[in-house]
């Protein structure tokens, strides 16, 4: 076993990462991203050998405060959330002047916390009469009962699923050639074929409906020291597809 003298102290090491920290804190929208780290960090000696799991980390007690605002709160999530929710409504408002009795089914692949839907449903207000279905889904029932708490009394046309996108859409019962959009948020690089990941996506659209997609499209540092430490952040079987040390697509 060979070891290295670090050039500088622990202890010095440390201070300089504190002060680092309260600069980013101090940043508009960064206080969620660096907490979310400083927790990381402290726990990676034990998620690396296995003692501590890395979802009790970023999911405290099942809890989605310590990743919420990463999703939403902070100037480029808004950004992106924002851009989806009007690419949305041009589709919707463009299907309703062709068919004003449509009633529009909308389906959302891993809705998660609920970063993108919150901003989608305050932008389907005026519409929501002629809304039918909004499905929430999600791999984890716990994602399902976070969507039914925060988005229940703002969105009568809520449905919540469980759904991997991954699997055949009729082993999961779920209806093909339906939907006038589907919408899939930082969630598509977490599966083994991005290829088949799409497939299935498609075949929830019904003939001229549309996928929105808001996607990874570069390394990040710290994405790949937080949400990079759940095994499902690796599940990538293509990587001549992906961008090297990341699942993301460029």
């Amino acid at each position: 076993v060979q070891t290295c003298a670090l050039p500088i102290s622990a202890p010095a090491l440390r201070e300089r990462w504190q002060r680092a920290c309260e600069a980013w804190r101090a940043l508009p929208g960064r206080r969620a991203h660096v907490a979310l780290l400083e927790s990381a960090l402290e726990s990676l000696p034990g998620i690396l050998q296995g003692r501590v799991a890395a979802t009790t980390v970023l999911f405290p007690q099942g809890s989605m405060s310590a990743v919420e605002g990463v999703y939403r709160g902070n100037r480029l999530a808004d950004h992106y959330n924002a851009v989806l929710a009007e690419s949305l409504l041009a589709e919707v408002q463009g299907r309703l002047r062709a068919d004003p009795g449509a009633r529009l089914r909308l389906f959302e692949i891993g809705a998660g916390t609920g970063g993108t839907s919150a901003a989608l449903f305050d932008a389907l207000a005026p519409w929501a009469p002629q809304v039918e279905a909004y499905v929430y889904s999600d791999v984890s029932p716990a994602f399902l009962q976070h969507g039914e708490q925060h988005f229940r009394a703002r969105a009568p046309y809520l449905q919540t699923r469980l759904f991997d996108v991954e699997r055949p859409l009729a082993a999961q019962g779920e209806p093909a050639g339906r939907c006038d959009a589907v919408i899939a948020t930082n969630v598509l690089h977490a599966t083994r074929d991005i290829r088949q990941a799409l497939r299935q996506a498609k075949a929830l659209l019904r003939p001229g409906g549309v996928l929105l997609l808001n996607e990874l499209s570069r390394f990040s540092l710290f994405t790949h020291l937080t949400f990079g430490l759940i095994e499902g952040w690796w599940r990538h079987a293509d990587a001549a597809l992906r961008l090297p040390g990341t699942p993301a697509l460029a």
